[in-house]
Parts: structure tokens; sequence; C-alpha cells
């Protein structure tokens, strides 16, 4: 019978494979275990983003500010001369009432409101904080992180990140008188360019546009001091804290607001706002956290 032999060949056969293994009979001859593994490829989706550079120490701005790698120029900001002018107006139950006469110091303020572009690099250099959403309010995402609205006012920003960017840069929140005084001059007018009604050539305002528009947009309706967009677009983060009742009890003289609040005045009224809201007059208060597609902000600073 040659059922022994055929029995000693298997046995050979089993003792050879627990020896020396399967490889021999595998594609993968010669390959570690590693190298057999499957190829794979980094996916873009999944990796991690470019950080972004911060251009600051890579631009000298000479005289300028250098604002986070961005120069910003003497000519970026209107001088508002010192003296008396008319603040408020004298409406029952209004929180610009009464109207009455304040003095302010010479000082100079941003002819426009900050831009995406100059927000963002602060926020590249890591100094300030990225907007609590990048979009709009007519769906435009992103919206920060988009070039094409790299020239319009960022948006969705607190009051302490307005801060923060004006005081990095060597500025400061206009004080609520200053911003009024910027917007209507010496001569209380209603709006910045005068006495007479908003129309579409003056503001972005009653949702016209149903969103924000350029900083640098509307030149028609400048203030008397050459400031843009101080009607409409966004409302402005100013430094004051928020009080009702202000005007009857605050100083006539460089007033600086009441002492601490929660709320934080906002002027100047939104590309969502009417006619009336816009008025330069016009005050509202807002949480000091909050953050709208509506609000924005300009710096003020003394002197150059």
């Amino acid at each position: 019978m040659r059922l022994p032999t055929k029995l000693a060949c298997l046995t050979t056969l089993l003792l050879a494979v627990t020896l020396f293994g399967l490889s021999g009979c595998s594609s993968t001859d010669n390959k570690s275990q590693a190298d057999a593994q499957p190829a794979t490829s980094a996916d873009p989706a999944k990796e991690p983003p470019v950080p972004p550079t911060c251009r600051r120490d890579e631009v000298d701005c000479g005289s300028e500010i250098n604002a986070f790698g961005i120069c910003l120029g003497r000519e970026q900001m209107v001088e508002v001369a010192g003296g008396a002018f008319v603040m408020g107006r004298t409406e029952e139950k209004k929180p610009y009432s009464p109207q009455r006469e304040v003095t302010v110091k010479a000082f100079l303020i941003d002819k426009t409101e900050v831009s995406v572009a100059q927000y963002r690099a602060c926020v590249d250099c890591g100094v300030c904080k990225a907007p609590l959403r990048d979009g709009s309010n007519s769906g435009r995402e992103p919206y920060y992180g988009n070039a094409v609205f790299e020239d319009f006012p960022v948006i969705y920003v607190t009051w302490q990140d307005a801060k923060t960017y004006c005081e990095q840069i060597g500025k400061r929140l206009p004080t609520e008188a200053e911003w009024e005084k910027a917007a209507r001059g010496s001569q209380g007018a209603d709006y910045p360019w005068g006495a007479d009604p908003p129309r579409a050539t003056l503001a972005n305002y009653g949702g016209l546009h149903h969103d924000t528009t350029p900083v640098a947009s509307f030149a028609e309706g400048r203030s008397p001091s050459g400031a843009l967009n101080m009607a409409g677009n966004v409302w402005e983060w100013v430094n004051d804290g928020y009080d009702a009742n202000y005007y009857s009890s605050g100083p006539n003289a460089d007033p600086p607001g009441p002492a601490a609040k929660v709320l934080k005045v906002a002027r100047g009224g939104g590309f969502n706002s009417s006619s009336e809201r816009i008025k330069s007059y016009t005050r509202d208060g807002f949480s000091e956290n909050a953050a709208f597609s509506f609000l924005g902000f300009r710096c003020a600073k003394d002197s150059w």
C-alpha cells in the first residue's frame, strides 16, 4: 500500500508550512508586512488648513501705521475740529433726548469702517479673534474668508473685538460724542449729508441692498468731516456704555459715557435700518458680547 508514503509527504509539507509560513506561496513574495499594506494617498479634505501668515514684520510702513502688514496713512483718517456742536434731539421718552450743546476736543476718525481685510490681518497675527460667524445677512458664505469681500465692513465682531483691534494699531474706539460730531458736524443736521431725506445714492439703508456694501461707497453721502457710511451699511460700536437717560445727566464737555455698562452704544444704523434709524443722533445699545451681521466699527485717534 502507498498510503503511508502519502501520509509521510503530507506530514513533511505541514511541518514546512509551520516552520517557514505561507509567504512563499503568496503574491507578496520577499515583502515585509508593512510593504504588503495597501497604498494610501493623503486626503486633501482631511489635511489641516495652511496656517495664516502674519505679514507685520515683512512690511515697512515708514511713518504710517503698520496695521499687521497693512499700511494705514494719515489720509485714511479725517480730522474733526474741536468745539461745540448740537448733540441729540429733544423728543419725549427717547434715548437721544434732550438735545444739548456738547464740546469735544479735536480728533481724527477713520474715513471708513474697518474692512474685512484690515481685521483679518489682525487675526492672522494672532492678536484679534476671528468673527463669530463667517457669513453675512443674505447668505454670502464665506464672507470673512472671501477675497471678494475684503473691502466690505467686518461684521460679527463684539465690542471687545473692536476695542482690541483699534488699540493694537495705536488707535481707539471713538466716544459717542466724537462719533456724532464727526457724523453731523457743528450744525446739528439730521443726516451726514444734511437735512434731505436719504436716497439710494446717499446710503445703504432700508434693505435696498439686503446686505453690506464696500466701506468706501456712497461718497455723495459723506459727512461734513469727509467720513463715509456714517449713515447705514453697518451700525458702529463706540466706546461708551449705554444708558438711555445719560443725556439728561452727562457732562457737556468731552462726555466719556456712563460708568461700565453691560450694554455698549452703537451708532449710525445699518443696511436694514429705516430712514429714521440712520439719523445721526439715533443711538442704540447692544450687549458687549453681541455680534451681528449689521454691526461693525471704525477707529479714532487723538492726533497723528
